[in-house]
């Protein structure tokens, strides 16, 4: 299948990019930096597009043409989580892009949701679930999921919401809680301060990860 991935040289994405073209997928690949192609293993296997969408997404529209399916995982300013920037910038960025792509015609449109949507409930979770967002990253992916739901009753697109949550493994982001717990370990602290320590969490390799997102498309 024909596969447009935003976000591709992202954590997530550049994993996505690899298993998709794995799978024997023709993949177009876009991300707002060019100088990071230089470092996607994948780079002489995809077609890479800089496009940084909240700018202007008319690259990536043009190039959705005769796409079958667009993953979209870009959403940058993370792992900053409050920032308002998420609900004034990243959503409504979000929602015109999409909405063009499926006016476009894109039949099958992948979203990266995340566990956040369902705030500080505790234990197993379900897809079913109430959602109950306690952070503007949350909230903003949460209202992005109900936006794209009722734009289906206008625009004739399937969407999948795959819900991130918490991942490890090569590419991640050096602020994040594994990469600080790694770099504490390596550098032979004998204490890591981070919270009373009291809290389960389930963490998935990020090439597990992507694996799922390939089943999925």
């Amino acid at each position: 299948m024909k596969v447009l991935v935003t976000g591709a040289t992202g954590f997530v994405g550049r994993h996505v990019v690899a298993r998709l073209l794995e799978r024997g997928h023709e993949v177009t690949a876009l991300g707002r930096d060019a100088s990071k192609l230089e470092r996607m293993p994948w780079r002489d296997r995809a077609t890479f597009i800089a496009c940084d969408l909240h700018r202007d997404f008319a690259p990536a529209i043009d190039r959705a043409r005769g796409t079958e399916v667009l993953v979209h995982l870009a959403w940058p300013g993370l792992p900053n989580y409050k920032d308002s920037f998420h609900l004034e910038r990243n959503l409504p960025a979000d929602l015109r892009f999409l909405a063009a792509a499926a006016r476009e015609g894109i039949a099958r449109i992948v979203v990266a949701g995340t566990c956040f949507e369902y705030g500080m409930q505790h234990g197993p979770l379900r897809e079913d679930m109430a959602t109950f967002p306690t952070t503007a990253y949350g909230l903003a992916k949460d209202a992005l999921r109900k936006s794209l739901e009722m734009l289906r009753k206008s625009e004739p697109f399937t969407l999948q919401w795959v819900r991130l949550f918490y991942m490890h493994g090569e590419g991640q982001n050096p602020g994040s809680l594994l990469a600080q717990l790694d770099r504490a370990i390596a550098e032979g602290r004998a204490r890591f301060d981070m919270s009373p320590g009291d809290q389960l969490r389930d963490y998935l390799s990020i090439e597990e990860v992507a694996a799922n997102f390939a089943k999925v498309v």
